[in-house]
């Protein structure tokens, strides 16, 4: 049975998913994804307690990390399958598998918008700004990051700079129903996001508007 671990691997040798060890026991006490569960999957990740049933292609075209994973040479005793299917563990969180699946599974779909034309970029641009929360957007760069899928960490990293610009231009010309203030607790949360993932460039506009949050919140009692 394959797991991801969280500890950095040493240099010399390519990062893998094996390399995130989780709890490598088998639980039957999970539940089949009702929205990523594919008859003709190959592989089975488990996210806490949940099974997602996908495909070892699409891992592998899109991701460097699951692809050197399912490379490597096999023991002669597998481990605990599926129908057939392997188990990989990952130490991520179910919700956050699930949006790193939506995006690689409707990326086909959106192929066409990856033209390099500024026009097709904006469009694709903004169709992530208007249909994204602040939870799909940490789960594509956290994962994305994590498991070397450059699109999706790209993607979400151009969502927080136009969120947090560090133009000043840029910055005054936020609309207002874009920004993240007067959502308690949001601005924290993407503070704390970039941290995690070492994303400095967007904390200098976070903290200001941390600063005019709390210099509102505070006129407003008197």
């Amino acid at each position: 049975m394959e797991t991801v671990e969280n500890n950095q691997p040493p240099r010399k040798r390519q990062r893998t998913v094996a390399d995130d060890t989780g709890n490598s026991s088998y639980d039957s006490n999970t539940i089949n994804s009702s929205k990523f569960w594919f008859d003709d999957g190959s592989v089975v990740l488990q996210a806490e307690k949940t099974h997602f049933r996908v495909h070892k292609t699409l891992l592998s075209l899109h991701s460097t990390v699951f692809r050197d994973t399912f490379q490597m040479p096999q023991p002669v005793e597998a481990g605990p399958t599926i129908e057939g299917c392997p188990i990989v563990h990952v130490s991520d969180f179910a919700e956050d598998v699930e949006f790193m699946l939506e995006s690689l599974y409707k990326l086909d779909t959106l192929l066409n918008l990856w033209i390099v034309t500024e026009y097709q970029w904006i469009y694709r641009r903004t169709k992530l700004e208007k249909s994204s929360s602040f939870s799909f957007v940490s789960a594509l760069l956290r994962l994305g990051k994590k498991y070397d899928i450059k699109y999706q960490y790209e993607e979400a990293l151009g969502y927080l700079q136009t969120k947090f610009p560090s133009d000043l231009d840029k910055f005054l010309e936020l609309k207002e129903e874009s920004s993240v203030i007067g959502k308690p607790g949001l601005l924290y949360d993407y503070i704390n996001l970039a941290l995690e993932t070492d994303t400095p460039s967007i904390l200098p506009t976070a903290f200001l508007l941390c600063q005019r949050e709390m210099a509102c919140s505070f006129f407003h009692k008197y």
